[in-house]
């Protein structure tokens, strides 16, 4: 599984089509938005810490996390790049 922590407002993408935005979160949830790369809406809501959402092969697990951030874990196909909104910025030609 893929650690990553993310703030408020941070943006992580997903393979080659969707893109998760981290609305807000609190002790017990976190309001997640995936997005496809066009910014069609797919998925809205709040997710219980510790659980899973899934979306196609990659599974999502919000975690608490500290100082204003979220722990988010990726389960995912090798073949499904995941990349944080700056590491995305820096590949881009």
């Amino acid at each position: 599984m893929l650690m990553m922590t993310r703030k408020r407002g941070s943006r992580v993408f997903i393979g080659d089509d969707l893109v998760l935005t981290v609305e807000g979160f609190d002790a017990h949830s976190a309001r997640l938005t995936v997005t496809t790369r066009d910014g069609l809406p797919r998925i809205s809501s709040r997710v219980p810490m510790e659980s899973a959402v899934t979306i196609g092969d990659v599974r999502i697990v919000p975690k608490c996390g500290g100082f204003g951030q979220l722990r988010i874990g990726f389960d995912a196909p090798r073949h499904i790049q995941i990349l944080r909104d700056d590491a995305k910025r820096r590949t881009a030609p």
